[in-house]
C-alpha cells in the first residue's frame, strides 16, 4: 500500500482495521485483571444495578476516587449486556476514537499522508494498546483530551467559527473532567497553550526577518503564503471573549454534576474528592510515588518500537522542522511531560496523553522525509534498523518459549502448584502457535532492516513495523494472555467457591476490601469487611450462611473457628486466597 496520495476512505478503513486487531482479542482471552480493571466495571455494574447514576459507589459505599463519566458509560455497556467486559468496551471505543483523532488532526494540519501514519504509530506504541485493552479510565480520559486538543487547533486556525471550536474545546475538556478531574483540563490547556505562544513566537521571529530584509516594517504584517497565514491565524487567535465563555460552560458542567453529588454524598465525600484525591497525588503521601527521573527513564520503553523514529523527529524539530503540525506534536508532547513529571505520584498510564503527541510527531517527520521536505536525518538508517533489531529480539524471545517452555515455567513461577500450572497451560498448540508467531515476526523484521533507502523504503518500513508489532501483539493475546488470567483474574476462587458464595446470607471480607474484585464476580454490590477475628465469630454464627473470603497466610487460624472450614483456595497475581463457609450446601 503506497501511502502518497492515500484516500480518506482508505486511510480510515486501515486504522480501524488496525485497531480492531490491537484491541479486540483480549476480550475474548481473558478477565478484568486485579485490582484496578473489576473495581472500575464493579462500579459501573453497581450504578447500573442500583439506578444512582449520581453518586458513584463501591462495594455498597459512595467512591470518591474519581468522577462518574467513564462508570455512566460502563454502566450503560453493562445494561447492553456485555458483562464482565462493560468497562474495558469504554476503553476500546475510546482508543479506536483517540486514533480516529490524531488521523483528523494530521489531515487538517498537513496531510491525509500525516494522519496516517501518526494514527498507526499511535495505535502501536506499546503504552497505547497495553493501557487501551484495560476497563480502566485513562483510554477514555486520552480521547476526551485528544479531541479539545483538535477542537483548539481549530479555533487557532480562525475563521467565523473560532468560536465554537473553542465552546467544543471546553466542552470535551469538562468531560475529560468528569472522567479522572483536573488533570482532564491541565492536558488540553498545557497542550494548546504551549502551541499558541509558540506559534505567536514563530509569527514575530519572521515578521521580523522579513522587516529587515525590506527595510519597511509597516508593509509587513505576517509571513507569506497559506502556511504562514494559517500560523499567523494561530498565533492571533489565542484571547477573545470566547475563552471567558467557554470556561463559564466547563465550570457550569462539571458544576452540574459535582454541586448535587457533593450534597447527596456528604461531608466526607465533598472533602476526599475535591482535596483529598488531588493533594495526595501531588504530595509527598502520594501512591505510586516515584522519582523526578521516573518517565524520563521508562517512557523510551512505553513507546517502542516507535521510539527511534521519535527521537529522529525532536531532533529534525530542533534543527528548524517547525510548521503547525511539528509545532503542535513538540508542544503537547514536552509540556504535559514535564507538567506529569512534577506529580510525586507516577504510573505509566498517565502518559497515555502524550502518545497522541509521539504518533503525530512521527508522522510529521516521516511525511518531510517522504515528500523530499527534509533530508533523511544522520543515523536515519542507522536508528530503524535498531527499531526492527528490538522487536526482531522480542521475536526471538518467543521462539525460545517454544523451544524451551519448561524455562519459561521456572522463570516466571516460584511456586510449585504454579510452575506445574504454567506447564499444563503450555500445551503442544500454544507452543506451535508462539513459534509460528515468533518465526514471522522475525522474518518481517529482517525484511525491514534489508529495504532500500528512499520514499518507497520509508512507506515500507513504516507498514512492516506496524505488521511485525500486531503479529507479536496477537501472540501475546492469544496465546500467552489466557495463561496469564489463570492468575491475574478473581473469577477462579469464585467459580471454584461455587454455591457458598452463590447462595450465602453474606459474604464477609476478611481484614481487606480487595478493592470489589470478588463483588463484581460473585454478583453481590454489599460485602461487609471484617477487621478482627473477634468480630468474625460473631459475624459467622448460625444460623445465617456466612462465607469469608481471606487470604490464605490467616486462613488457618479461621478454620479453627467452631462451624467454620475451608471450602476452596486460588492464588490471584501474588496472593493466595481462600473461601471459608460456616455451611454446607
Amino acid at each position: 500500500m503506497a501511502l502518497a496520495g492515500v484516500s480518506n476512505r482508505s486511510a480510515l478503513a486501515l486504522i480501524l482495521g488496525v485497531g480492531l486487531l490491537v484491541f479486540v482479542p483480549s476480550l475474548f482471552t481473558r478477565d478484568p485483571w486485579n485490582p484496578d480493571e473489576p473495581r472500575a466495571t464493579e462500579v459501573a455494574r453497581e450504578m447500573a444495578e442500583s439506578g444512582n447514576y449520581l453518586v458513584p459507589h463501591l462495594n455498597g459505599e459512595p467512591y470518591s476516587d474519581k468522577p462518574p463519566v467513564f462508570y455512566w458509560l460502563g454502566s450503560g455497556f453493562w445494561h447492553l449486556g456485555f458483562g464482565l467486559n462493560s468497562g474495558r468496551m469504554v476503553s476500546l471505543l475510546a482508543s479506536l476514537g483517540t486514533a480516529l483523532v490524531v488521523y483528523a488532526i494530521g489531515r487538517r494540519m498537513h496531510s491525509s499522508e500525516t494522519g496516517l501514519v501518526a494514527a498507526l504509530v499511535t495505535l502501536t506504541a506499546q503504552l497505547f494498546p497495553f493501557i487501551g485493552k484495560q476497563g480502566v479510565l485513562d483510554p477514555l480520559l486520552a480521547c476526551f483530551t485528544t479531541a479539545s486538543i483538535y477542537c483548539a487547533v481549530a479555533a487557532f486556525e480562525g475563521g467565523e467559527r473560532r468560536g465554537r471550536w473553542w465552546l467544543a474545546a471546553y466542552v470535551l475538556a469538562a468531560l475529560a473532567f468528569l472522567t479522572k478531574g483536573p488533570v482532564g483540563v491541565a492536558v488540553p490547556l498545557l497542550a494548546a497553550a504551549a502551541y499558541g505562544l509558540l506559534c505567536r513566537r514563530v509569527v514575530a521571529r519572521r515578521s521580523a526577518a522579513e522587516d529587515l530584509r525590506v527595510g519597511d516594517a509597516d508593509h509587513v504584517a505576517r509571513p507569506s503564503g497559506a502556511e504562514g497565514s494559517r500560523v499567523g491565524d494561530a498565533g492571533h487567535s489565542m484571547g477573545g471573549w470566547w475563552h471567558l465563555a467557554g470556561a463559564a460552560l466547563l465550570v457550569a458542567l462539571v458544576a452540574a454534576w459535582l454541586v448535587p453529588a457533593c450534597i447527596h454524598g456528604g461531608k466526607e465525600y465533598t472533602n476526599d474528592i475535591l482535596f483529598q484525591q488531588t493533594a495526595q497525588r501531588m504530595g509527598e503521601e502520594a501512591s505510586h510515588r516515584q522519582p523526578l527521573y521516573f518517565y524520563l527513564l521508562w517512557s523510551p520503553l512505553f513507546l517502542l518500537p516507535w521510539t527511534p523514529l521519535l527521537a529522529l523527529a525532536f531532533a529534525w524539530v530542533f534543527r528548524g522542522g517547525r510548521d503547525r503540525a511539528a509545532t503542535l506534536a513538540a508542544a503537547w508532547f514536552i509540556a504535559v511531560f514535564v507538567f506529569f513529571t512534577l506529580f510525586s505520584g507516577k504510573r505509566e498510564r498517565y502518559l497515555l496523553p502524550l502518545v497522541p503527541a509521539a504518533g503525530l510527531l512521527c508522522g510529521r517527520y516521516f511525511v518531510a522525509v517522504l515528500r523530499g521536505e527534509a533530508s533523511p536525518l544522520r543515523g536515519h538508517q542507522g536508528l530503524w534498523k535498531a527499531s526492527f533489531v528490538l522487536l526482531g529480539l522480542i521475536a526471538i524471545g518467543l521462539g525460545a518459549v517454544a523451544l524451551e517452555p519448561g524455562a519459561v515455567a521456572r522463570r516466571f513461577a516460584k511456586d510449585p502448584e504454579v510452575m506445574a500450572e504454567v506447564r499444563a497451560a503450555l500445551t503442544a498448540g500454544t507452543l506451535i502457535g508462539t513459534g509460528i508467531a515468533g518465526i514471522a515476526a522475525l522474518a518481517l523484521c529482517f525484511w525491514g532492516i534489508r529495504l532500500p533507502r528512499g520514499a518507497a523504503g520509508e512507506t515500507r518500513r513504516v507498514l512492516t513495523l506496524v505488521a511485525a508489532t500486531l503479529v507479536l501483539g496477537l501472540a501475546v493475546d492469544l496465546l500467552a494472555t489466557p495463561i496469564i488470567n489463570r492468575f491475574k483474574s478473581g473469577r477462579d476462587l469464585v467459580e471454584a467457591a461455587g454455591p457458598y458464595l452463590r447462595d450465602a446470607d453474606e459474604v464477609v471480607l476478611y481484614q481487606s476490601d480487595y478493592s470489589g474484585v470478588y463483588n463484581l464476580f460473585a454478583r453481590r454490590t454489599r460485602m461487609p469487611v471484617v477487621y478482627e477475628e473477634e468480630e468474625l465469630r460473631q459475624a459467622v454464627k448460625p444460623p445465617r450462611r456466612v462465607a469469608v473470603i481471606a487470604k490464605e497466610a490467616v486462613a488457618d487460624g479461621l478454620a479453627r473457628t467452631p462451624g467454620l472450614r475451608q471450602v476452596a483456595r486460588e492464588r490471584v497475581g501474588h496472593r493466595g486466597l481462600v473461601v471459608l463457609a460456616n455451611w454446607r450446601p
